[in-house]
């Protein structure tokens, strides 16, 4: 039985480590599924974990983003989180992307509360700059993210975002997950 474990858990390792930080010139990729359950509590009261913090910046996904609080802000349908700090992230969105481009040497924690987020042509979470970027998945959500079939690149010599969530720092997700693909 422990043998079968450890054989599941190096299983479900590589093939996370090959979504996160996935660094291939292959442009097809398939869709993610992210489904979890943790020991925090989210709600309109949302409760974090004491290390975690109080949530700075609630990004609210749907056919129109809003972002109400500090270190965020909304362009063309790209959030760009530019600051260290929680970040509380619900809705739905068809066609919306997260970037954390944060030079601080803190800590940006994304709080998924129930989301649903689409990007056709890129990497729907991308994480550019960060000391660490920490993804929470709350325990009584269900967030997905979806990406699509063939990535549009910023220019022919970069391969890069091409994973459902992508990181060129450090990484760490909290919570349950599972993926499909």
């Amino acid at each position: 039985m422990k043998k079968k474990f450890i054989i599941l858990l190096t299983v479900v390792t590589l093939c996370a480590s090959t979504i996160v930080c996935s660094k291939t010139s292959n442009t097809n990729n398939t869709n993610t599924t992210a489904q979890e359950t943790t020991n925090t509590v989210i709600n309109s009261d949302l409760k974090l974990d004491d290390d975690i913090g109080e949530v700075t910046c609630n990004i609210n996904l749907d056919s129109s983003i809003t972002v109400s609080g500090t270190g965020a802000t909304v362009s063309d349908n790209k959030v760009t989180i530019t600051s260290s700090g929680v970040y509380e992230i619900s809705g739905t969105s068809s066609n919306c992307q997260i970037i954390v481009n944060s030079e601080s040497e803190e800590n940006v924690y994304l709080v998924l509360n129930n989301v649903n987020l689409t990007y056709e042509n890129s990497a729907p979470i991308y994480v550019q700059a960060a000391k660490n970027a920490i993804l929470v998945l709350p325990d009584g959500t269900t967030n997905t993210i979806t990406d699509g079939d063939s990535y549009t690149f910023e220019d022919s010599t970069t391969d890069e975002p091409n994973a459902t969530i992508f990181s060129k720092d450090d990484l760490t997700i909290r919570g349950k997950w599972y993926f499909n693909s």
